[in-house]
């Protein structure tokens, strides 16, 4: 990626951290509906993409994509919290946030994301992080225009900054409806599983699978 395209991800990632418009009374009116945050951080912000410290540079470059950050309550989400705060008021840099971050990505998932990641032989710091929806509400309680609304106004924009060449799609009930428009990106989709689901005798076969798919694309 350029100095340029970096520049631009973090214009791009200070304007989503800033973003409540689905939590906003005129989409309760609009949608007739409307989800809250999760009850241990009410005053949370959009969780923009965590990019690896050698994403830039790698060959070819990977994004992990997922459907949401998840309402359950952890220590590290609230410390992504407030960096999110620090980030949007301008007390840091996109790069320090993304900086600060890398320590708590082991983690994620109690651990099952980096697991996950290091079973199709992609290390952490070379792949970027983003999510479909880009808040966490209460209860996972999401519904179509929410996430339809996160991914128009932000996600696909700053997908098509960070110029993946594979996006691994990790979720294929809900997510296989955006893989046409994120291939119209140039990139490719590999549709798989949810990192969760690995440890089964199927997942395993699943694992192999997508390492045969990153196999091909030189990863």
């Amino acid at each position: 990626m350029s100095e340029l395209k970096l520049e631009i991800l973090s214009q791009q990632a200070h304007e989503a951290v800033a973003c409540s418009y689905c939590f906003m009374n005129d989409r309760a009116r609009e949608w007739g509906h409307v989800s809250d945050r999760p009850a241990d951080r009410l005053d949370d912000v959009p969780f923009v993409p965590w990019v690896g410290l050698r994403y830039a540079t790698a060959t070819p470059r990977v994004v992990v994509m997922m459907l949401n950050p998840g309402h359950a309550a952890a220590p590290h989400k609230l410390i992504r919290r407030d960096l999110g705060h620090k980030f949007r008021k301008g007390e840091i840099t996109y790069e320090e946030y993304n900086r600060k971050l890398t320590t708590f990505v082991p983690k994620w998932g109690f651990g099952g994301v980096v697991r996950w990641l290091r079973a199709i032989n992609l290390e952490p710091e070379t792949v970027t992080f983003l999510n479909v929806a880009l808040c966490a509400v209460a209860n996972d309680k999401y519904f179509p225009k929410l996430f339809e609304t996160c991914f128009e106004r932000h996600t696909r924009n700053l997908l098509a900054t960070l110029e993946p060449d594979v996006v691994l799609l990790c979720g294929k009930k809900d997510l296989a409806r955006y893989a046409s428009s994120i291939e119209s990106l140039g990139t490719t989709v590999i549709l798989t599983w949810h990192y969760r689901g690995m440890h089964t005798g199927k997942g395993k076969a699943e694992l192999q699978r997508v390492r045969a798919e990153l196999d091909k694309l030189g990863c």
